[in-house]
């Protein structure tokens, strides 16, 4: 049998959402998530509030942060979504980088959203270790299907074994987890 590598074209996937009423629907979606970014800040005594996007697809959490004063910037692996998340927030902001080649100060909040469940076990433990204080989203596994990609989609108790957060809720009706290590 022969393996054939699955590729997905992330930026046709996600092109149609730049600086359209997707803003809208993510920031209700995600609430939650993203009034908790705002209050748990890794040094909220700090006069300047900066975020550090890791996978930052098309910027849409930095986007909604921008509004509420933050200094903003991050990473994705993929060229064009860092293209796709500066076209959406109107700035150079995110460059192109690997996660697991990179690093950013300790009193900044690092934050992903739908980045981990497309990595290994290992790789999520070696992230969530590298950026201590982080607050990221993934979905869990009551979604039926993944929406794009190679998403794994896990039950909360893997999730918790795994990572062993500091701090975590659900939301969405539990189809959704949000954490800090």
């Amino acid at each position: 049998m022969i393996a054939i590598e699955q590729t997905n074209d992330w930026k046709s996937f996600y092109e149609k959402r730049i600086n359209s009423s997707y803003q809208d629907y993510f920031e209700k979606r995600y609430q939650l998530f993203l009034e908790y970014i705002i209050k748990h800040q890794s040094n909220p005594f700090m006069s300047e509030k900066t975020l550090f996007e890791l996978g930052c697809g098309i910027g849409s959490v930095s986007k909604y942060l921008l509004k509420h004063n933050f200094n903003c910037y991050g990473i994705d692996l993929s060229q064009n979504m860092v293209d796709l998340a500066n076209r959406n927030v109107n700035a150079e902001l995110f460059i192109q980088g690997d996660i697991f080649n990179t690093n950013y100060p300790c009193d900044v909040t690092g934050v992903s959203h739908g980045v981990l469940e497309h990595f290994s076990d290992k790789q999520i433990k070696l992230i969530t270790s590298k950026f201590r204080g982080s607050i990221h989203y993934v979905p869990l596994d009551k979604y039926l299907v993944p929406s794009f990609g190679d998403e794994r989609l896990l039950p909360l108790n893997h999730w918790l074994d795994l990572i062993e957060p500091r701090d975590y809720f659900t939301f969405n009706d539990d189809y959704d987890l949000c954490f800090k290590v």
